[in-house]
């Protein structure tokens, strides 16, 4: 951090800090003791957004540094600083430009459709819309917070965001909770960080998720004997579930990338190409719906609705694999040219997912023997 705008920021904050005392002392006459505290957060609240849209311009980033400045240096505000930046935070996201941005230009979905026709015979991949069923949380990793759980953002945009290692870390978990064997683990995602020789990739490749809107959660600790609160309340940031139709759900895509070379026959490979389908098939559901991809997931967060395509308006998930045809599959489209076919799939809930991985695993299976 620059340190000339910390000091900037101290500096032009005790002018604020003034007009706080000012207005407490106007405003708060003859109030009592409990109603003088909840006017004081008010009047901060209200002076703090003030001087940070005038610092910032309404920069979410930007506006986190200088709140964290702010209460690091006049800690008897603090109530107040979070109260401003929690609606200065909700007020930052929702339905905007950023978003649109995202949803135009950096579909992930979209730029793999595209690629997919140039990729290895027997590549494949999944996109599904996710929309939660309960919140989402996840820290971030910023040296500087107002809060002490702050979600993971995008560092440009500052929009809450799942990391493609975070999709990693749980479904690789989520295998070996469902028993899949080693050699099946390490085909999909890799050797494990500390293994010295031999190491490998995984053919999986994950992408972030990006949402549009963020809430917050407070959790109590309890005394495990006396079953009375331990400490105060804790406040989580977190991203909402979307029971609001007008939120825009994330977007879940993974890429499956088909060996290439001689070491491997292709009927190999589609063999190998048809398993590993079924089998992150079936995780990934197992993951989604019952077991959660977020933290706290022991606590019931981060699992999603399984009805995404069941309304008009919602977008259906999609399955698509290279150098298999099946014509006739309503909604298959091919590429161009001819000899690359692709095969893509529709679906409007895990379980169908599900049904579609199998189905194309056979067909896959089926061509690797004829």
């Amino acid at each position: 951090m620059n340190y000339d705008f910390a000091a900037y920021v101290i500096q032009q904050f005790r002018s604020a800090e003034q007009t706080i005392r000012r207005r407490f002392q106007q405003e708060t006459q003859g109030l009592s003791k409990t109603r003088a505290v909840e006017e004081k957060k008010r009047i901060t609240a209200e002076e703090v957004s003030r001087f940070t849209q005038r610092i910032t311009g309404g920069d979410l980033r930007m506006m986190d540094t200088v709140l964290s400045l702010i209460q690091m240096s006049y800690a008897d505000y603090k109530e107040g600083i979070r109260q401003a930046w929690m609606s200065g935070a909700t007020k930052s996201l929702g339905p905007s430009v950023q978003m649109n941005l995202f949803a135009q230009v950096l579909s992930v979905e979209r730029r793999l459709s595209t690629v997919l026709p140039t990729l290895p015979h027997y590549s494949w991949y999944i996109f599904l819309p996710v929309r939660l069923a309960e919140p989402f949380t996840s820290k971030d990793d910023g040296e500087m917070h107002v809060l002490e759980n702050p979600i993971c953002r995008e560092r440009v945009f500052g929009v809450p965001m799942v990391r493609p290692s975070t999709w990693k870390g749980n479904l690789r978990w989520m295998a070996v909770m469902a028993g899949l064997d080693q050699e099946i683990r390490e085909r999909l995602f890799g050797n494990e960080t500390h293994e010295e020789e031999e190491f490998r990739a995984g053919r999986l490749f994950f992408f972030p998720t990006y949402f549009d809107r963020i809430d917050f959660e407070v959790m109590t600790p309890l005394d495990r004997e006396r079953r009375i609160p331990k400490t105060g309340p804790i406040l989580l940031e977190c991203v909402r579930h979307h029971s609001d139709e007008r939120a825009r759900p994330g977007e879940f895509s993974l890429l499956y990338l088909a060996p290439t070379g001689a070491w491997q026959s292709p009927a190999e490979t589609a063999e190998q190409a048809a398993s590993d389908l079924k089998h992150t098939a079936a995780i990934l559901t197992e993951m989604l719906l019952f077991y959660g991809f977020s933290a706290k997931k022991t606590g019931g967060f981060g699992v999603i609705e399984d009805n995404f395509g069941d309304q008009q308006g919602r977008k259906l998930g999609v399955l698509a694999m290279v150098g298999v045809a099946l014509i006739e599959v309503e909604g298959m489209a091919k590429s161009e040219p001819a000899e690359q076919p692709v095969t893509r799939l529709p679906f409007g809930s895990c379980a169908e997912m599900r049904y579609q991985a199998e189905r194309l695993a056979r067909a896959l299976k089926e061509a690797s023997h004829e």
